[in-house]
């Protein structure tokens, strides 16, 4: 005689008495409700990165097209042209290179119609920003 509740196989029914009121019991009203809004959610997100996506290309380029890839300082606190200029030299020989540059920053504040916003302030010589490819 074989015991209650198996089958041949020597296993458990599948969806059993027990597993559907266990699942019965927490996938009531709300539950699904609260299903049915998680996975609008995640459609809905899924959504916008795929559009998103599709413009990555313009927003890398619009990024890093208004910014350099790479900034590269010497040690030295205090260099001399010769040192600067034999640095941008070998920056410009190294493969993938397109251009290398001096510049100099500084911080500083802006005043206009009574206000005020900090900010930093670039420069180059007309050369270089002439050489720079947009």
């Amino acid at each position: 005689m074989k015991p209650i509740g198996q089958h041949e196989t020597g296993g458990a029914p599948p969806f059993g008495k027990f597993e559907r009121k266990l699942a019965a019991r927490y996938l009531g009203a709300r539950k699904v409700l609260a299903f049915l809004c998680i996975t609008l959610a995640i459609f809905a997100m899924i959504t916008i990165m795929s559009i998103m996506n599709g413009f990555r290309e313009t927003m890398i380029e619009l990024t890093l097209g208004s910014d350099g890839h790479m900034y590269v300082a010497t040690v030295s606190p205090d260099p001399t042209a010769a040192q600067i200029s034999g640095l941008q030299d070998r920056l410009s020989q190294i493969p993938g290179v397109e251009n290398a540059f001096l510049f100099v920053q500084g911080d500083t504040f802006i005043q206009a119609s009574e206000r005020t916003a900090p900010a930093r302030v670039t420069g180059v010589t007309l050369q270089d920003l002439q050489a720079i490819k947009l």
